[in-house]
């Protein structure tokens, strides 16, 4: 099954691969910030703009309870083990078990990887941490340099590696770079500048990287293995937020970014 979310438009949707159909839709669900499908039960995880996150039947697109004080869930691949972003970083089988508590430190995750022992978490403004899973004890710490984020974070279970993207947002073009993080030291390696690109996705567990340009990436060495012919579609450019309006009346993540980054040149 493949699950979709959209901001904009407004909608869910649950999709048959297999029988190339739509299963079911909800249409009142909006602003969609994330969603996540459980690998080991039939649940979605959706969290919204403002509004209370749900967890809703993967198979019917039922609402089944509402999470409270959550922002965002994270799955882990190798067990039914789940991460609930509340005030602070919650990890438990479900929200009523997740007695492991991590605090925050900026006020907005970037992304989530798990290895079967560690999670390693980037977050806005803030260094790449890696946490025993079992414990919430910091194994590493990697400090990016100022003016970088690291975006996306995957975990290859082949090359024994944590491999993430990061992005110099402070500097004219946006540099983007493939990185390496040892799973247990957190030593970092540079493996490759990549082509800057809307977004980023890894996939095939962690052994590539797919752009939203198409490019398709060998984790290991950053070489290209193939361009993919993305259809492209025109639409209506939303109009976003000026850096005044963000700091005058946006949300509390929208107004610390627009502190972090600055006003316009």
């Amino acid at each position: 099954m493949c699950f979709v979310g959209s901001y904009y438009a407004g909608g869910a949707l649950g999709y048959s691969i297999s029988e190339r159909r739509e299963i079911w839709r909800r249409k009142d669900l909006r602003r969609f910030v994330s969603l996540t499908s459980h690998p080991y039960e039939p649940f979605i995880f959706c969290s919204f703009e403002r509004q209370t996150s749900l967890q809703l039947d993967s198979r019917t697109g039922s609402t089944l309870k509402q999470l409270r004080g959550v922002k965002e869930v994270y799955a882990s691949p190798f067990e039914p083990l789940l991460i609930f972003g509340c005030r602070d970083l919650r990890i438990g089988k479900s929200l009523e078990e997740a007695k492991i508590q991590i605090s925050r430190t900026t006020f907005a995750i970037l992304d989530i990887a798990f290895s079967k022992k560690f999670v390693v978490l980037s977050e806005s403004g803030g260094d790449v941490r890696a946490l025993d899973l079992s414990s919430g004890k910091e194994i590493w710490r990697h400090e990016p340099t100022k003016g970088v984020h690291v975006l996306h974070l995957s975990f290859c279970p082949e090359g024994k590696v944590f491999v993430g993207v990061d992005w110099a947002y402070l500097k004219k073009g946006g540099d983007c770079r493939l990185l390496h993080f040892d799973a247990d030291t957190g030593r970092c390696k540079v493996v490759a500048q990549i082509e800057p690109a809307v977004d980023f996705a890894f996939c095939l567990k962690g052994k590539r990287l797919v752009s939203s340009a198409g490019a398709v990436l060998d984790s290991a060495s950053g070489k290209m293995i193939r361009d993919l012919e993305f259809p492209c579609e025109k639409y209506e450019e939303p109009q976003f937020p000026s850096w005044d309006e963000r700091i005058k009346s946006g949300t509390s993540a929208q107004r610390e970014l627009a502190r972090l980054l600055g006003p316009p040149e």
